[in-house]
């Protein structure tokens, strides 16, 4: 990820942290718990993608 993609990552993340402290504020609200859950689902991707980016490479030297 390049920065600015880091740096939406760690928005999402925050502002999940943000309604996990608050959740009894709307967590008898189905479509808003739906929301959430989709969105970290979608922080979980990004995540799963991200770490898919950063592995290492090897080269195959075809047995030399």
């Amino acid at each position: 990820m390049d920065t600015k993609q880091d740096n939406i990552r760690t928005t999402f993340e925050t502002t999940t942290k943000f309604l996990d402290d608050n959740r009894a504020i709307w967590s008898d609200k189905p479509p808003f718990v739906d929301a959430v859950t989709r969105v970290k689902a979608g922080i979980d991707a990004i995540d799963t993608a991200s770490d898919a980016q950063q592995k290492p490479t090897t080269y195959d030297r075809g047995g030399r």
